[in-house]
């Protein structure tokens, strides 16, 4: 058995806290096309209104389509038994 990787859209819900709409829109600009890497806080599951951080991921995401048809072969498992 092997294990693939694959490049995916994946769309979801940011939560940004600021004092105006334009302030929360650039924050959300910012993040754009940028790779993140996700941990711990980031992603919170506590309903809005009780999270402290600044900007929060919704854990609900939605997987669109496949960015290309190329994967790659992250790990070959009938070759490490």
């Amino acid at each position: 058995m092997k294990l693939y990787s694959f490049d995916v859209n994946i769309c979801g819900t940011v939560y940004v806290k600021a004092n105006t709409l334009e302030e929360a829109a650039k924050q959300v600009r910012n993040l754009q096309g940028h790779s993140i890497e996700i941990e711990g806080e980031m992603i919170d599951s506590r309903p809005f209104d009780q999270v402290e951080e600044e900007i929060t991921l919704s854990p609900m995401m939605t997987i669109g389509k496949q960015a290309s048809s190329l994967f790659e072969i992250v790990h070959d498992y009938e070759e490490t038994t």
